[in-house]
């Protein structure tokens, strides 16, 4: 069994793909880092910007933009998959899931 453990701020960032060069300036000294690690869970990735960015800069130019995945697709009938079945459980269950 693992023991419970909490991870830093600056782990919480990485995950959330902040850059390693990311300037936090004075936030974590104004703000602690509670509200910091709350900032890092609210917000949307970078990379995940980043990489819609660069497909809808695409479109918009007329460019090429990657071949987006067919609803055919086992990755996507999966997701639904677990998507529905995750909606029918109660909220406890799901965090209890292990992945």
């Amino acid at each position: 069994m693992f023991a419970q453990a909490s991870i830093q701020t600056l782990e919480c960032a990485f995950l959330q793909t902040f850059p390693r060069c990311f300037r936090w300036g004075d936030a974590f000294d104004t703000y602690g880092h509670t509200f910091v690690r709350e900032m890092i869970g609210e917000a949307v990735p970078p990379r995940f910007t980043e990489v819609h960015g660069r497909a809808l800069r695409a479109l918009l130019e007329g460019g090429a933009v990657r071949q987006l995945l067919s609803s055919d697709d086992v990755r996507c009938r999966r997701g639904a998959s677990n998507f529905e079945h995750a909606e029918s459980l109660p909220i406890e269950r799901i965090a209890r899931r292990k992945l």
